[in-house]
């Protein structure tokens, strides 16, 4: 999970045959409480569905889930709204660990630049 700057507030590691709205459901339950200022989760198409939207309402009912989906017009790569954040944070922290940049301000200054 990712702040709208790209920055990460939690992140769990869990089986990678857990589809998407499963492992989202499992992070939100290992909150506790640590982010009780969220009033809106943007996620993707594979969130959408009764099973998310109920593992969200049972464990932060004020949160308030927007699905962002892609056009059924659009043809070939579009830039999605607030999904570029989301995806430039693991653009990130591969570009600082296997790119061989440290892992300061500067480095990461220096690949957000890019």
């Amino acid at each position: 999970m990712v702040d709208t700057l790209g920055l990460l507030l939690h992140a769990i590691v869990h089986p990678a045959d857990v589809q998407d709205r499963d492992g989202g459901a499992l992070l939100l339950s290992t909150l506790f409480g640590m982010y009780p200022f969220l009033l809106k989760l943007f996620a993707d198409a594979g969130y959408q569905g009764p099973q998310f939207a109920d593992a969200v309402a049972k464990r932060l009912p004020q949160l308030a889930v927007e699905i962002v989906k892609r056009s059924d017009q659009a043809k070939g790569f579009e830039v999605l709204p607030m999904r570029w954040v989301v995806e430039r944070t693991p653009g990130l922290f591969n570009a600082l660990v296997f790119g061989g940049i440290a892992m300061t301000e500067s480095g990461m200054q220096q690949v957000l630049t890019k």
